[in-house]
């Protein structure tokens, strides 16, 4: 059998590495993980810098920070200083959305 349910395009290149199961903690999805186990540690990394070099050769912006879901990225998310009355107070900027 397969090592895990998405290594079945593996053979064929069309696959989408796991990105826990070379991680310490191991994939906790095993056989039913929807991630190629067929692939070599660092193949995760690897398909992301092409990604980045096609992108960056084609003129596209990098979006290096950005979210999966093209959300700020997170460093824009945590709380920053604002000066009320003198007194600097922390808002969490999830909480003016």
């Amino acid at each position: 059998g397969l090592p895990s349910k998405g290594s079945a395009l593996h053979a064929v290149g069309k696959c989408r590495p796991c990105a826990w199961l070379w991680k310490a903690t191991g994939c906790q999805n095993g056989q039913a993980c929807e991630h190629c186990h067929a692939c070599p540690p660092g193949e995760l990394k690897e398909r992301k810098r092409l990604k980045a070099a096609k992108r960056e050769k084609a003129g596209a912006p990098a979006q290096a920070g950005c979210g999966p879901m093209g959300e700020p990225a997170i460093i824009e998310r945590l709380p920053r200083p604002v000066k009320i009355d003198s007194a600097l107070v922390k808002i969490d900027s999830a909480l003016l959305r």
